[in-house]
């Protein structure tokens, strides 16, 4: 996992630096929801954050006791990472319930809209320049997105458009995280993060009932909570790396991992139009990165 500076002083944009980071986010998000999947057919929504989130939390108060950035609490409670806590939430609460619902594979796809519109908040928000060409292959990004959620066919399922909700409020907290301050720690930020999803979670355990959760599910949810940290690290890192022009075709990676998983864990394949939409998306990204260098 990448390790988190305990206080930047200077921010100077690595672009390298940043597309690694991005693409072993996208991996290690991927195991997660591969992971908590697995659980989502036996366990609540609420108790599968509640127990998560709780691991999650103790693994990031050990980590910054030991970095010796916990004596700075008080920038968890700055207004840029509590809206960034914020929107994640509302985004974690939408995709879990659509992944729970769709092939991960599927779900992946269309959540790399998020580049996309990660760009044009780029250069709305951030006077980031992007040309009339990438702005041509957001749009063939989008078509590939219409490929893979197939509206009108048999097989659409009405939760792929939770994840295009899943998508605005990514992109925001994206852009959110790149106003954060240079001394703000990454992993507090993270902590921020996951303590606010917990809360929104234990609520909601609250509301539908706690279930009672066995060992393998527990050990399975632990595991989750150390990738969910670790690609939480790797995408603030890399919102602080990089421009988001340049680090958000990355995101793309995902598609890999989530094919690789859907086959090996869930023995699911993709229809062939969902298979060129999702090589439509990729290819947009790749495209939108070669311009912008």
């Amino acid at each position: 996992m990448p390790a988190s500076p305990a206080l930047d002083q200077t921010r100077t944009d690595n672009p390298l630096l940043g597309s690694l980071y991005m693409t072993f986010g996208m991996a290690f998000y991927v195991v997660n929801d591969t992971l908590i999947k697995l659980v989502g057919d036996v366990l609540p929504l609420g108790t599968i954050l509640l127990v998560r989130g709780g691991f999650a939390i103790g693994l990031i108060v050990m980590m910054a006791l030991v970095m010796g950035v916990l004596k700075h609490w008080r920038t968890m409670f700055t207004k840029p990472v509590l809206l960034r806590a914020c929107f994640d939430t509302l985004a974690t609460f939408l995709f879990l319930t659509a992944l729970f619902n769709l092939s991960i594979a599927i779900a992946t796809a269309i959540l790399q809209t998020v580049p996309l519109v990660v760009m044009l908040f780029g250069a709305l928000f951030l006077n980031e320049r992007i040309g009339w060409r990438r702005i041509l292959a957001i749009f063939v990004g989008f078509a590939g997105v219409l490929m893979v959620v197939q509206p009108g066919t048999s097989g659409f399922n009405n939760y792929a458009i939770l994840v295009l909700g899943v998508v605005v409020l990514v992109a925001i907290r994206d852009t959110t995280t790149r106003q954060l301050s240079a001394q703000t720690p990454s992993l507090l930020v993270t902590l921020a993060n996951v303590i606010m999803v917990t809360l929104a979670g234990t609520i909601y355990a609250l509301y539908e009932g706690v279930a009672t959760v066995n060992f393998d599910q527990t050990m399975i949810m632990a595991f989750a909570s150390v990738f969910l940290v670790a690609a939480t690290m790797s995408v603030i890192l890399t919102m602080r790396a990089a421009a988001i022009s340049i680090t958000a075709p990355f995101r793309y990676s995902a598609i890999i991992w989530s094919l690789v998983a859907a086959y090996i864990v869930f023995d699911e394949v993709p229809n062939m139009l969902a298979v060129v939409g999702m090589v439509l998306i990729a290819s947009a990204g790749l495209y939108s990165l070669f311009r912008s260098r």
